[in-house]
């Protein structure tokens, strides 16, 4: 039976970024070991009172995923996606609720997806590593694993067995793995800035903002955070060369593409433009990484959140 996912991917952002990118840059991490008998990360009969799993679990691997995730799978590979294992539960008065176990290729490609799913909006609970409560659907992340429970109705007794179920999955699964070093970059006081975005490719950029229709940022890997009504990106290269080759490559795209006006390069080294809506862009080098801050405030208040990003 063909499913469709109900934990709020943007698929219609998705289908966009389909449509304009030629082509998407994919990064798919190394795997560091065989994928895991994920049937053992499953809440049993009597692990949660008052639910009780039914039917079958599904698994899908590799491609199969586009047959369980109608429009929105392409996301997980850009990530790095290697199964899922999709369990249903009934209650004993036959509330239904969903249980998802997705394993990625890497504790930073789970954490990745999860930061991908996660709206800020929802109630940050403490299960796995982080974990996060919106509406009718709970995502955490726990080392290789993006656990997404789903309920089919907002009633009490549905987000109460979301809650309870994921949390007898975490039980089961061991902590490993760390959020990514990148976000260290951004400074300490700060603080917990949400959302907080982990990028592996143009698919999760496009998500936020569609700078190009191509790939001209070219990065390993990004981190984006909001601070002080902005998003601000930083985008990781191997070395300082390799930033400081790519860096004049930056503001030569944003000189031709539409709808980018205005745009100048500092005697800082610090690249300035408006786009079409008339948000204030600034980007510089810093170090091994290219920061880029998008507001609705001036050029000053832009280059203040520059100055404060260590490379």
């Amino acid at each position: 039976m063909r499913r469709t996912s109900r934990t709020g991917i943007p698929v219609a952002a998705l289908t966009l970024a389909f449509f304009f990118l030629s082509p998407p840059a994919i990064i798919r991490p190394q795997v560091s070991a065989p994928p895991a008998d994920l049937s053992v990360y499953l809440p049993k009969a009597g692990d949660v009172p008052g639910w009780a799993p039914t039917g079958e679990a599904q698994h899908y691997k590799g491609d199969d995923l586009f047959v369980y995730i109608d429009g929105g799978a392409e996301i997980y590979r850009e990530y790095g996606f290697q199964q899922v294992l999709a369990q249903d539960y009934r209650s004993k008065s036959g509330k239904s609720v969903t249980l998802e176990i997705y394993e990625m290729t890497d504790p930073l490609a789970a954490y990745g997806i999860f930061t991908f799913k996660s709206s800020g909006k929802g109630l940050a609970v403490a299960i796995g590593q982080a974990a996060e409560f919106d509406d009718y659907y709970l995502n955490f992340w726990k080392g290789s694993f993006l656990v997404t429970t789903v309920g089919f109705d907002e009633s009490e007794e549905c987000r109460r067995g979301v809650v309870d179920l994921s949390k007898a999955a975490d039980a089961k699964i061991a902590p490993a793995g760390f959020r990514p070093a990148i976000f260290d970059a951004f400074p300490a006081e700060w603080g917990p800035a949400a959302p907080r975005k982990y990028l592996r490719g143009m698919l999760g950029l496009f998500n936020i903002y569609p700078f190009f229709t191509g790939d001209v940022f070219r990065f390993e890997e990004a981190a984006a955070v909001t601070k002080d009504g902005a998003w601000v990106f930083l985008f990781r290269y191997p070395d300082e060369d390799a930033a400081s080759r790519r860096f004049p490559e930056i503001v030569e795209a944003f000189k031709r593409a539409d709808p980018y006006k205005d745009v100048t390069l500092s005697r800082l080294g610090i690249l300035s433009a408006k786009d079409g809506k008339d948000r204030t862009i600034a980007a510089r080098r810093i170090g091994a990484l290219v920061g880029v801050v998008l507001t609705e405030k001036d050029l000053s208040s832009a280059e203040k959140i520059l100055t404060q990003i260590r490379g």
